[in-house]
């Protein structure tokens, strides 16, 4: 799975700490799903971790809660928390009693999450995005898909309205910034020349060649940090519009969810004689645009300030998808037309299946 992280510096924040209790509202405009946080959740850490004005002077202070844990001199915090239907959220401060190294992004890895409704640990990993407050303090957003728990299609498990989570973050991994790559070793007309099967070749030989360049990317610091936590789930901006559909192919569109930051589709159930094809799922927002998600899931799209009042669903062949039309709009993303035609007439002209769905407003 792809997962996108972004960090930058921002003064303008350092001026106001302490963030606990409020990194939702301060960095609202900066999360990947973007939206209105103001007077969202629950808030977890009721304190700052510190009332020095210097977060350098006391980062890393070995203090202990139900939400601050501290392991080999790094602190997190965890200070709101929200769930909706699709995703629990939780915003987080790491604080370190040294000064951090030149770290472009930050994740957590080995991640264990014991959720109440589940016979086992999920090895969900969420993503981590947020920003550098101080050369000792990142401030961010913890993101779990849940629809990675229960799948986004025809499923009889269901997120119950409360549940309690365990969750235990095993170890954080700084990406490091300004790390040069070894040369290839080839030029660009070479590289060009190859085939799929020549570069993936060239590749293995050339990552064997330079195995200790990955370990000189990151640096990484052991926990566990671990929190017990109670959810309820937000219905309130929760909207579900039931389809149930399939095609004489036997694929189509069982529900769409619309929530508060994201909308998900959930695909029928394939028919087993349906064609041995795989359909990538696409949505256009109410004025044509596409819509595309920041988890790796290709099924939850980010809202933001798309209008999603009216939204159009396809099944478009994988591979026409990835190697044609996808590029067709990401060449010229802002245009009206591409030859004369809409990028939703295109779709419509290639897709598989096809699906219009409307919102209350």
């Amino acid at each position: 799975m792809c997962v996108i992280v972004f960090c930058m510096s921002n003064p303008s924040l350092a001026a106001d700490l302490p963030l606990i209790g409020h990194i939702f509202e301060k960095m609202q405009d900066d999360f990947p799903y973007s939206g209105d946080y103001n007077g969202i959740g629950e808030q977890l850490a009721t304190e700052p971790v510190s009332d020095a004005q210097n977060a350098e002077e006391t980062a890393g202070v070995a203090e202990t809660s139900d939400y601050t844990q501290t392991a080999n001199g790094v602190t997190v915090t965890l200070s709101e928390m929200y769930c909706n239907s699709q995703a629990l959220y939780i915003t987080v401060q790491i604080r370190s009693k040294e000064k951090f190294s030149e770290i472009s992004s930050f994740s957590f890895e080995e991640t264990t999450a014991k959720f109440s409704f589940l016979s086992e640990d999920s090895w969900l990993t969420p993503t981590l995005d947020g920003a550098f407050i101080d050369g000792n303090t990142f401030a961010g957003l913890l993101r779990f898909d849940l629809n990675g728990l229960l799948g986004y299609n025809d499923s009889e498990l269901k997120l119950p309205d409360t549940y309690s989570v365990e969750l235990k973050l095993n170890r954080l991994v700084g990406n490091l910034s300004n790390v040069e790559p070894p040369d290839l070793g080839v030029t660009e007309e070479e590289i060009d020349a190859m085939s799929d099967e020549e570069w993936d070749a060239y590749m293995k030989e050339w990552y064997a060649k330079h195995s200790d360049y990955y370990d000189s990317t990151y640096t990484a610091y052991s926990g566990p940090w671990t929190f017990d936590l109670e959810v309820t789930q937000d219905k309130s901006d929760m909207q579900v519009v039931e389809i149930n559909e399939k095609n004489e192919q036997g694929i189509g569109f069982s529900r769409v969810v619309r929530d508060r930051f994201e909308i998900t589709m959930y695909e029928s159930s394939k028919n087993p004689q349906a064609a041995e094809k795989n359909y990538f799922p696409v949505m256009l927002d109410a004025d044509g645009d596409l819509m595309t998600g920041n988890d790796g899931w290709v099924n939850v799209l980010e809202i933001g300030s798309h209008d999603v009042s009216t939204v159009d669903l396809f099944l478009v062949d994988e591979v026409l998808w990835l190697d044609e039309l996808k590029g067709i709009y990401w060449d010229n993303p802002w245009a009206e037309t591409y030859d004369g035609k809409t990028f939703k007439e295109i779709l419509l002209e290639n897709c598989a299946y096809h699906k219009e769905v409307s919102f209350e407003k």
